[in-house]
């Protein structure tokens, strides 16, 4: 946890993990939110594989806490396939749209870039590889959210 109330105002944090455990439950394993594939491995191992109590903590920044960085995703339009799979992650910047090129009725992704703070979750998500990082170079390390740096105002 943070150690901030919801007015912003810095209090004792809380070691989520050290409460787990003096309840009892010894099972504990953390994993990165922002990395997909980590996700689906740790919650299919301590889920399907494992017995008894267990808790699985996902650590990484609040992408609603933080400011945008220059580093967005945008949707390549000649390679989205209008499926939603981003969409269906629950990102505020991210629709479907009508572009003016493609046929009438055909929707696409679109990731309004200023609201995207880089996390890099529907660039995981997305079948085609249709969502590009928004800076020249290489795709990120999706282990590392991109694009987000601590808002001092929060």
């Amino acid at each position: 946890m943070t150690g901030k109330t919801v007015r912003g105002v810095q209090n004792l944090g809380v070691d989520l993990e050290q409460v787990i455990r003096a309840l009892g439950i010894d099972n504990v394993t953390k994993m990165n939110q922002f990395n997909l594939r980590e996700c689906r491995e740790v919650l299919k191992k301590k889920l399907v594989e494992e017995d008894g109590p267990l808790a699985v903590i996902a650590t990484g920044p609040c992408a609603l806490k933080y400011k945008k960085k220059p580093f967005f995703y945008y949707v390549d339009p000649d390679l989205c396939i209008g499926c939603r799979s981003c969409v269906n992650v629950g990102c505020p910047p991210i629709s479907m749209r009508a572009y003016p090129d493609k046929p009438k009725g055909k929707l696409n992704s679109h990731i309004d870039r200023q609201r995207c703070v880089g996390c890099s979750v529907c660039y995981q998500v997305c079948p085609v590889k249709a969502i590009k990082p928004g800076k020249p170079g290489k795709a990120p390390d999706v282990a590392t959210p991109l694009g987000l740096e601590e808002d001092d105002d929060s």
